[in-house]
């Protein structure tokens, strides 16, 4: 470059603006608010990050929810809670979003309940779901909910656990237990007061035994009801007789015969293989993947290797299980068998399937800073090389703190299982020459004065 050029045409960098401060005061963008919102449902675990307390993120996430309720946008406030629940496989966030929907049909939006009652059975999915959105509901009102609340609950539990319901009588046994702290799947019943028409024995059970007024005047348990409904239903009959058998086989029969959870099997198993060999068989893909080091510690992992095998690999399983990658990735750490550790690795890469492609050249950015050790980090750069792997086009794969790298990305790169570990590796590189704060707006400035191209910029950084 001639004098004459640097003088007269020097070099210009083109940004935006920034409009805010993060947490640490650099200077950051505020997304618009329906962005927010979304991001609110989507990232936001109300736990304690690096930049921020749990308390700090559940008054942040108030903020956002409150905000876009006072938009009025109930078509979209809705669908982002029921995407969130079932595409973003998130759970808290969204039960917030329901409540603040129904606060907002209390306080005489029509519309809101509209959309409430819409979006209820998009969000409450399980048992636990309205356990949870029950106890949100009474911290926030007070109470258990109005005629709107009362009525849409009880419908959604007539629905699952009426006569013509196919897993009550397995949601009964795996959630009925009472609990020492919250709601009780009893409790629900007995406050929103499902209407079934024809006598539900399992509602029956889950109710327990009434209570009536003996002649003397005494209150006492009429179990009578109550034991028919246990002996009216199967699964039921198992549980319960499970509960007083000694005899390993007999435990055997009713854990397989009855289909039974492994919830409420595995405090009947103590050191018996065949028992935990049994429960093993019962279990779905997540449980599965959360017990491997159970199995494993118990003798019996190598036992159940066609059953692990044939869930950890079958495409249709992973793709139904709504399990996020790292997931497998955390199992694997703790998990001695080398062929557990292949099929946890095929798990990985399948997986990704739901991730769509990514037309056109895309640019990457990893953020390294210290805020991302452990876990974040983990997981950041396992869903960063998932997006360089479904991109189409050139990719530039970045990782950034105070300063941007580029690292190199071919398009027959290893396995992401490989790959996340050579990303790892990369990190510690890159964290013992500076382990400093996250600077987004250096490295969204150095993106654009290398005169990158991208038509995708994937930024994987923690919050602040």
């Amino acid at each position: 470059m001639t004098r004459a050029t640097r003088t007269f045409m020097p070099k210009t960098r083109t940004t935006i603006p920034a409009t805010s401060q993060n947490r640490e005061g650099w200077p950051s963008w505020d997304r618009p608010l329906p962005e927010q919102f979304l991001q609110t449902l989507l990232t936001n675990t109300v736990g304690r990050t690096f930049y921020a307390s749990a308390q700090d993120l559940l008054a942040e996430a108030h903020q956002v929810h409150d905000a876009m309720v006072a938009t009025g946008d109930w078509p979209f406030i809705g669908s982002a809670l029921a995407y969130a629940r079932q595409r973003g496989f998130m759970r808290l966030q969204p039960i917030l979003g329901l409540v603040k929907l129904a606060q907002a049909a209390k306080d005489g939006k029509l519309a809101a309940g509209v959309f409430f009652e819409q979006a209820f059975p998009e969000v409450v999915q399980t048992p636990n779901d309205l356990l949870d959105f029950m106890a949100v509901l009474k911290g926030l009102r007070g109470n258990e909910g109005g005629r709107l609340v009362k009525r849409v609950a009880g419908a959604w539990l007539v629905r699952k656990f009426g006569p013509e319901s196919k897993i009550a009588s397995y949601w009964a046994v795996k959630y009925g237990a009472q609990r020492t702290e919250g709601y009780s799947l009893r409790d629900a019943l007995r406050l929103y007061h499902p209407k079934t028409g024809p006598a539900s024995p399992v509602l029956a059970y889950l109710n327990g035994p009434r209570k009536v007024k003996a002649p003397d005047g005494q209150v006492i348990e009429d179990a009578k009801a109550w034991e028919e409904a246990v002996w009216a239903v199967p699964q039921i009959k198992a549980f319960e007789r499970l509960k007083l058998v000694t005899e390993d086989a007999e435990k055997v029969t009713l854990i397989t015969e009855g289909r039974l959870p492994h919830e409420v099997a595995t405090p009947f198993a103590g050191t018996s293989k065949d028992v935990w060999v049994a429960i093993a068989g019962q279990m779905p893909v997540f449980a599965t993947l959360r017990h491997l080091a159970t199995l494993e510690r118990h003798g019996v992992l190598d036992a159940t290797r066609n059953e692990v095998e044939h869930r950890l690999t079958d495409p249709e399983t992973i793709a139904r299980s709504r399990i996020l990658p790292f997931r497998f990735l955390e199992a694997a750490n703790h998990v001695r068998a080398s062929w557990a550790q292949d099929a946890l690795r095929q798990a990985l890469e399948l997986s990704f399937a739901n991730v769509p492609e990514i037309a056109g050249p895309t640019a990457i950015m990893l953020d390294v800073s210290t805020s991302m050790t452990g876990d974040y980090l983990q997981k950041a750069a396992i869903f960063a090389i998932c997006a360089a792997k479904k991109a189409q086009g050139r990719v530039r794969f970045m990782l950034f703190s105070d300063a941007c790298a580029t690292r190199s990305w071919g398009r027959r790169r290893r396995s992401t299982w490989s790959a996340g570990r050579t990303q790892r590796r990369a990190w510690r590189s890159c964290s013992r020459r500076r382990r400093r704060s996250t600077t987004c707006s250096w490295s969204a400035t150095n993106r654009r004065t290398e005169g990158a191209d991208s038509a995708t910029c994937s930024m994987s950084t923690g919050r602040g």
